[in-house]
């Protein structure tokens, strides 16, 4: 199976693997083992081990039982290099219904872009909860963003 999608220059890799060489496209792998309430599973996941493990992260989880499928969650979510945040208006309470989901990484400024493209030209500041030192901390344009930040922006 590799080796037809290596044909085709389609490269299985971990999440969060730098770039492919040009020409060739990538695609984010977990190596997922269902079946794990079976009577030979172990036996079974040993061997996928021994084959993949060096390059694919695997899971073991059972679909019947539940087994395995809240760490899975988790596994996804990191594996899509995405952070929520919230906004806040000035002097309200944030809405915590509707995040803005941005890429790991992001500033201050491009969640604002995200929101409206003139806040990102005329924001002067922002006003963070939750991953900053102080509740409510004065930050600027270029700080990043951390998962469940509350932001207040003024333009």
């Amino acid at each position: 199976m590799l080796a037809i999608l290596e044909r085709s220059k389609v490269w299985l890799v971990p999440p969060g693997s730098p770039p492919p060489p040009v020409g060739w496209a990538h695609k984010g792998t977990l190596l997922l083992g269902n079946k794990a309430d079976g009577a030979d599973a172990e036996t079974a996941l040993e061997v996928l081990w021994a084959e993949y493990a060096p390059r694919f992260p695997m899971h073991a989880v059972s679909a019947k039982t539940g087994q395995g499928l809240e760490p899975l969650r988790r596994m996804i979510y990191d594996a899509l290099g995405i952070v929520r945040v919230y906004s806040k208006p000035p002097g309200k309470e944030p809405s915590m219904q509707a995040p803005v989901v941005l890429p790991k990484g992001s500033t201050i400024v491009e969640m604002a872009g995200a929101i409206h493209k003139d806040f990102a030209q005329q924001l002067k500041f922002a006003r963070v909860w939750g991953s900053t030192k102080f509740s409510g901390q004065r930050v600027q344009r270029d700080y990043v963003v951390q998962e469940g930040d509350i932001i207040e922006l003024h333009i």
